[in-house]
């Protein structure tokens, strides 16, 4: 190869070289021009985020300022620090977050008190009555004359015989058997209706009916006791169930006959169970059920509730009932919605006005226990209870309670009442703060 060949290679490869060391110089001069715009950039951004912070800062301050301004101020006008309203603030809540419960407090119960006047509007009852005379109508006046006997030989007879005491009175027709045994007393009005239809009215036969009245006295218990389920509208009982509850019409509680009190108690069952929803046959049958306990005998031990609930387990299989039965008088606990109707039902068959006769001094005794609630609050200086325990008039001392504290006193004597008196119905209480100012002349 000539030299000529061999430099003109030469100066191409310098060409070549030349133009690739350009472009890497180029590429190097852009990449460090692209580099230096982005520092630049993100100083300018860092420099704007802390102009912005500070910004931020500044308006804290500011702010902090006027807060602090707004604070003072508030203090110049009202005369508080913010502790002190702070506290003024919870308790203004408290008292709104309390009026807020009693609010609904009173809501619930007045749909509560609807649906139980509802109940009781559509239900009437008997009075109380004394249980210990039974009047027996006679055929005719002449009848009296022949009850007594000779020297009074059968009234005597009679009244030995039966343990019951006639009363022959001016009574147009009619005479009275007094005795406190219920039972004896159905025993004997059995044999004197039995006297006056057979007509042979002397000792032995008086001894003879009045055996067959006792044998048959069982029988009138299942009588009793099926006619007072089919009142109640109640089926399916047995007659041992029968005849445990037809012996319930001799019995009295607070001069209230118990069976009719049940009847009564399934009739207003019936209808708090349809207002309230719950199912009516078995809260109207608990009702009827719920004092069987009552007319069983010494072998059954425990309350009344709880042996009518375990002999009743014998005969029917209903868990919601035999709870109902268990639990009206909190002897067990309650655990189906038939044990509510149960309570209240019973509860409104027996405090309504004329079902049952009060003792006056357990009278007394509860309207002493109501004042003495409200006596215990400070600042009370008397209460008086009136309207038999419907209305209590309570007297502060005006020098030692303001008229707002007055309004507090009223708050807290129906909430203590409420909470501790555990009577039903309302009570309604009234503050009275008075001042005097007397002056006598010379």
């Amino acid at each position: 190869m000539g030299p000529e060949i061999v430099a003109w290679i030469i100066a191409g490869l310098s060409v070549v070289l030349a133009g690739v060391f350009a472009r890497a110089w180029s590429k190097a001069v852009a990449e460090k021009h692209k580099a230096e715009l982005a520092l630049e950039r993100d100083a300018q951004e860092n420099a704007q985020s802390q102009q912005a912070l500070k910004d931020v800062d500044e308006a804290q301050a500011k702010a902090a300022s006027k807060l602090q301004q707004a604070d003072a101020k508030l203090i110049e006008i009202s005369g508080l620090t913010a502790d002190q309203a702070k506290r003024q603030v919870i308790e203004a809540a408290g008292e709104a977050a309390d009026t807020i419960i009693e609010a609904a407090e009173t809501k619930g119960e007045d749909a509560a008190t609807s649906r139980l006047l509802t109940a009781m509007q559509r239900m009437a009852g008997e009075s109380a009555h004394e249980g210990v005379t039974t009047v027996v109508q006679l055929q005719n006046d002449a009848m009296k004359g022949r009850l007594i006997g000779r020297e009074g030989r059968n009234i005597k007879a009679f009244e030995q015989t039966t343990g019951v005491d006639l009363i022959v009175d001016d009574t147009p027709e009619a005479v009275i058997l007094s005795s406190f045994d219920p039972e004896r007393r159905e025993a004997a009005r059995m044999t004197l209706e039995a006297l006056m239809l057979d007509g042979r009215i002397h000792p032995q036969r008086i001894e003879e009916l009045h055996a067959e009245s006792i044998k048959t006295l069982p029988k009138s218990q299942i009588d009793a006791g099926r006619d007072a389920a089919q009142r109640a509208g109640v089926a399916g009982l047995n007659d041992e169930v029968l005849t445990a509850m037809g012996a319930l019409r001799f019995r009295q509680s607070w001069s209230q006959n118990v069976l009719e009190h049940l009847v009564e108690a399934a009739q207003i069952a019936q209808m708090v169970a349809g207002e309230a929803g719950v199912d009516v046959e078995s809260a109207r049958k608990a009702a009827f059920l719920h004092d069987v306990g009552k007319g069983l005998g010494p072998e059954w031990e425990g309350p009344h509730a709880v042996a009518g609930m375990n002999f009743l387990s014998r005969h029917l299989n209903d868990p919601a009932i035999l709870n109902a039965v268990g639990a009206h008088h909190d002897d067990i606990k309650a655990e189906h919605p038939e044990a509510a109707v149960v309570i209240i039902a019973d509860t409104l068959s027996s405090a309504r006005p004329g079902a049952r006769r009060e003792n006056p001094e357990h009278h007394l005794n509860r309207l002493s226990h109501l004042e003495g609630l409200v006596t215990a609050i400070s600042g009370v200086k008397s209460a008086y209870a009136l309207k038999a325990g419907r209305e209590i008039r309570v007297i502060v001392d005006s020098d030692a309670v303001t008229d707002e504290g007055a309004d507090r006193i009223a708050k807290q004597a129906a909430r203590r009442i409420r909470q501790e008196n555990g009577t039903s119905g309302s009570v309604k209480v009234t503050v009275i703060r008075e001042v005097r100012a007397v002056e006598t002349t010379d």
